[in-house]
């Protein structure tokens, strides 16, 4: 009857042992590589979904409103909304600002018909 010998099975183990071990640190190092290589860049995602939560603003909404990014500490940005002409119609500026510079602007416009807007414009 032959069987591996005592030494043989440590040595198979540990020869086990360190290939996996290398494969988990190269793949460990090729997702930090990764990581780093990816842009970072804030958008307006972030902004725009509590607004599309509920279907209407008030007159504390209106304006311009000021705060920083959670994830990019770096940034700033501000937001207005204005009414735009009648019937639940508002436009809404995003300004995205790194530095005190402006990085990007957009708007986009949102029908909101439960609003009660007593500000006139």
């Amino acid at each position: 009857m032959t069987a591996f010998s005592l030494l043989e099975v440590l040595i198979a183990s540990a020869l086990f042992f360190i290939a996996m071990f290398s494969v988990l640190a190269l793949s460990s190092r090729s997702l930090n590589a990764a990581r780093n290589l990816s842009p970072t860049h804030a958008d307006i995602s972030e902004l725009v979904l509590p607004l599309v939560l509920t279907n209407r603003f008030t007159d504390e909404d209106l304006g311009v409103l000021s705060d920083g990014f959670e994830n990019f500490p770096e940034h700033s940005w501000e937001r207005e909304i204005v009414p735009w002409y009648t019937n639940g119609f508002f436009r809404v500026n995003f300004r995205i600002m790194r530095g005190g510079q402006i990085e990007s602007e957009s708007s986009i416009y949102m029908y909101k018909p439960a609003s009660r807007i007593t500000q006139t414009f």
